[in-house]
């Protein structure tokens, strides 16, 4: 399923109705490129530009499309995995919060952070 949004777009899209209608076209190869170029590496940036990947591949492409059903399974998988990732990061924050919590010498450290 993947394929589709590995290349970059302009290297096998000549039609220029799909750069009038997708204004940010986006491909797995660029944002791979533009977090490896870059010292911001945000999280919730990756994840937009994920989400614009197959959503540029969903408008343009019509339901019936191969491009547009593969848009769709990859962004139900990528927002399991996400939701998985995010759930993992909690846990190990808590976890984290809870051993400060016991120690002594980082309760100033807790309390400075503790939610109100």
């Amino acid at each position: 399923d993947s394929k589709w949004f590995i290349p970059p777009v302009d290297s096998y899209l000549n039609d220029r109705e799909y750069f009038d209608l997708i204004p940010t076209p986006i491909s797995f190869h660029e944002i791979r490129n533009k977090y490896n170029k870059s010292d911001c590496r945000e999280f919730r940036e990756f994840e937009r530009d994920i989400r614009l990947c197959f959503s540029n591949a969903m408008v343009y492409n019509p339901p019936h499309h191969a491009v547009h059903k593969a848009a769709q399974r990859l962004n139900m998988n990528f927002t399991d995995l996400l939701s998985e990732f995010k759930s993992e990061q909690i846990n190990i924050a808590a976890k984290s919060v809870r051993r400060m919590t016991n120690d002594p010498s980082a309760r100033s450290l807790v309390d400075l952070y503790q939610i109100k």
